[in-house]
């Protein structure tokens, strides 16, 4: 049986009503994909973003696709975020802790963000963009909701969707690249290599409150994100993308199965899109160098 085709059976099974989801990212392409998956299983969904109109449309997509006895009854929600201010992430999270007080929450989807486009700036608060878009606001996210993840029954999940194991190393000292060469690639690999080390550093900080928190890779997925990217990939990727990706709802079987299945509850792993592990280097494995970009972050986000 393929792996695709093993993850939507099981996902067929499911029953996850009672069960609470946020989806940071969840007003298009993949996130909104999954966020529908949940809904259709019986979940409880909420999604945020930055397009309130998207947002609007997201939850009466989910509104439609719950199932018949629970339609009018489970609660669909927006929250309008920009998750390259960490001002706003902190207005965000104070929004939603109270939805989760008495349930809990079961998973959380990170998947707001978008390949660099290899030009540095930096957002209204002065951190580089790309790494407060990509790495800092989902540390934060993450991080300031770990009160409601750890009331969840069963566990929790945090299910970070991106790029796992592109880099073997990167300079820990300069992790906003202010120093070294700015480039596509450059940014890449800090962005998969800053979230390979948070995966294992949160899901090891966060054991004993059961909250586990896997870095997965979603495969090649037909969504706008590649608008984003340096024109000399940008129009190739146009016109290879219809030919070599998959449609967000396939990889969403994917990413619901990792947040679902028994063999994912614990730990903070880095997977490929067939959910099998991807090899990690001794530095991404390295408790010092998840502590130094714990520091960092924590200090950079304003929660030291």
């Amino acid at each position: 049986m393929s792996p695709i085709r093993k993850f939507r059976t099981a996902n067929e099974a499911l029953n996850l009503t009672g069960k609470t989801a946020l989806i940071v990212g969840g007003t298009q392409g993949i996130g909104k994909a999954v966020a529908i998956q949940l809904a259709t299983l019986g979940a409880s969904v909420s999604v945020a973003g930055r397009n309130e109109t998207a947002g609007a449309n997201a939850v009466n997509e989910l509104n439609a696709c719950a199932p018949a006895a629970a339609q009018g009854r489970l609660p669909f929600s927006f929250h309008k975020v920009d998750v390259s201010l960490v001002s706003d992430i902190k207005r965000f999270v104070g929004e939603v802790l109270p939805q989760y007080e008495s349930t809990g929450l079961n998973y959380l989807f990170l998947t707001a963000g978008h390949p660099p486009n290899g030009e540095r700036t930096e957002t209204a608060e002065g951190v580089e963009h790309q790494f407060a878009v990509q790495c800092l606001s989902r540390f934060t996210i993450a991080e300031l909701l770990v009160p409601v993840l750890k009331r969840a029954q069963g566990g929790a999940r945090v299910i970070d969707v991106m790029q796992p194991g592109a880099a073997k190393s990167i300079d820990l000292d300069d992790l906003e690249i202010k120093n070294g060469p700015y480039s596509f690639m450059s940014v890449n690999f800090r962005d998969s290599a800053y979230n390979d080390i948070v995966s294992k550093a949160f899901a090891s900080r966060h054991s004993s409150d059961s909250i586990a928190f896997h870095h997965i890779y979603p495969g090649i997925v037909a969504t706008n994100a590649t608008k984003n990217m340096p024109w000399y990939l940008r129009y190739p990727t146009r016109v290879l993308l219809p030919v070599i990706s998959i449609k967000p709802e396939v990889c969403a079987e994917v990413l619901v199965y990792a947040a679902t299945a028994a063999e994912f509850a614990t730990g903070g792993r880095l997977l490929n899109d067939s959910l099998e592990d991807v090899k990690s280097t001794d530095f991404m494995s390295d408790s010092a160098n998840w502590d130094k970009v714990w520091n960092y972050s924590t200090k950079r986000a304003g929660l030291d």
